[in-house]
């Protein structure tokens, strides 16, 4: 994980870098897919010290902030919002995967069944899950491809609102379908 210090109005000395170095890899304990984090410190007239962090994980980017009179504060704060973050998105990843359909979802095809001109051999199976399709935009709809491993992901995309289909090829590229209009 790659970690960037920035200080505003504020000399960073060894002893804070190395400070926001061990809580930054404290957090990580927390969620183990952190790309980067950048960490901005400043100094205000009025000797408030704000600490900002954006980390950058492999599903999402979280951004958290404090203020307080004391810098060491300042940043124990920060971390401790950022672990809390850390812990949610772990969370939802954990309860979003895949779940095997219930058995009152399965549909038996049969003879009568009209299917079109589908190919689907009598007696086989239709697994029948329902999802919920949540806006994101391409960049984050490819992350969380990557993250939950499925071969597909099926997203509503924030800048048209349509519905979109994102896959990945056997080379490495990305694809995503749209639909006609």
């Amino acid at each position: 994980m790659k970690i960037l210090i920035t200080g505003r109005h504020i000399e960073l000395t060894p002893a804070i870098k190395t400070y926001i170095q061990s809580k930054i890899e404290k957090a990580e304990k927390h969620y183990h897919q952190i790309i980067d984090a950048h960490v901005f410190i400043s100094v205000s007239k009025k000797y408030i010290h704000s600490v900002e962090i954006v980390l950058k994980t492999n599903v999402s980017i979280i951004k958290v902030s404090s203020e307080s009179e004391d810098m060491y504060a300042s940043i124990d704060l920060t971390v401790e919002k950022l672990i809390k973050q850390l812990k949610k998105v772990k969370d939802k990843i954990k309860n979003h995967k895949f779940k095997e359909p219930k058995v009152e979802e399965l549909v038996h095809i049969g003879k009568n069944t009209n299917l079109g001109s589908s190919a689907i051999n009598e007696g086989s199976s239709v697994y029948i899950q329902q999802i919920e399709i949540r806006p994101m935009d391409i960049d984050e709809a490819r992350m969380q491809l990557d993250a939950t491993g499925f071969a597909f992901l099926i997203f509503q995309r924030t800048d048209t609102n349509e519905v979109n289909v994102i896959y990945k090829t056997t080379s490495g590229d990305y694809v995503v379908l749209e639909s006609e209009k």
